[in-house]
């Protein structure tokens, strides 16, 4: 009997309760107030935030790098190690570069000195699976009485992971040469190392071959086969790797440089951008 008595009023109190919280509810809703819910913004509008926040038209970057040998174009201009750093910084595709050579040893009695400069403007841009960027070079050399020269090159490149490349460069002061190479990368992704093997073949018009091998003829340059390999270091800091061989490729172009006509060199680099 005593189990009756305090189930009846259980649920007498029961329906008590729900009669009460009934009433509120239709007060408030006779009053116009909703209860808050907190606002959840829609996934689109949290992604445009953050591409909002990713973006940005400014961009820049320091590259410390170590060669064994410092090697352009298929000349040998020093067989040694070499510190050569680069800093950039760049806004809606137009950009600055400076670019430094200090000799590491006694080579040239310039251990520890820049005796290379070289002053970049550019502007880069990409549509889709291509990439071009457009540059003006001033070349200073501090430590000698070398006459200065310039030049305007274009740097194009079509594809990924694979990407047919061309460099073109017009000496349109000192040399009046034209210098192109065409080549073919790979770039292949190996979580945490991106590898990039790479094949060029240069060609170099007279007046080029003129002013590096004092050979006075149209010709094939050198040929290049190297590989990178770089590392994502985090709050963009990047570690890089490279080893390259090359090879001249005209027989009188390598009768002019001796010894040095072809070999391997091989560095990397520390760097950071933003």
């Amino acid at each position: 009997m005593r189990k009756l008595v305090v189930l009846a009023v259980a649920w007498v109190a029961f329906l008590g309760a729900g009669r009460v919280f009934a009433q509120a509810g239709e007060e408030q809703a006779a009053s116009g107030e909703k209860a808050a819910v907190p606002a959840v913004p829609a996934p689109e509008a949290v992604a445009a935030a953050e591409a909002e926040e990713e973006e940005s038209p400014f961009a820049g970057g320091v590259d410390l790098a170590v060669n064994s040998a410092y090697i352009w174009r298929g000349v040998e201009l020093n067989p040694d190690g070499v510190f050569q750093p680069e800093v950039w910084l760049s806004a809606y595709g137009f950009g600055a570069s400076v670019w430094g050579n200090m000799d590491m040893t006694g080579y040239y009695e310039e251990s520890g000195q820049f005796n290379e400069a070289d002053f970049k403007g550019f502007y880069s841009f990409e549509v889709e699976a291509f990439s071009a960027a457009l540059s003006y070079i001033y070349y200073h050399y501090p430590l000698h009485d070398y006459d200065k020269t310039q030049e305007i090159g274009a740097e194009l490149s079509w594809g990924d992971p694979l990407s047919l490349n061309l460099e073109a460069y017009y000496d349109f002061d000192l040399v009046k040469g034209v210098y192109l190479k065409p080549s073919v990368s790979y770039e292949i992704e190996l979580d945490p190392f991106t590898l990039i093997p790479k094949v060029g073949l240069g060609w170099a018009s007279s007046n080029c071959n003129k002013s590096n091998f004092e050979v006075d003829r149209d010709s094939l340059s050198d040929l290049t086969a190297g590989l990178e390999i770089s590392t994502d270091l985090g709050e963009g800091f990047y570690l890089t790797l490279r080893g390259e061989y090359y090879v001249l490729v005209d027989g009188q172009c390598r009768e002019a440089m001796g010894s040095s006509d072809d070999g391997f060199w091989g560095g990397g680099s520390l760097g950071w951008e933003f």
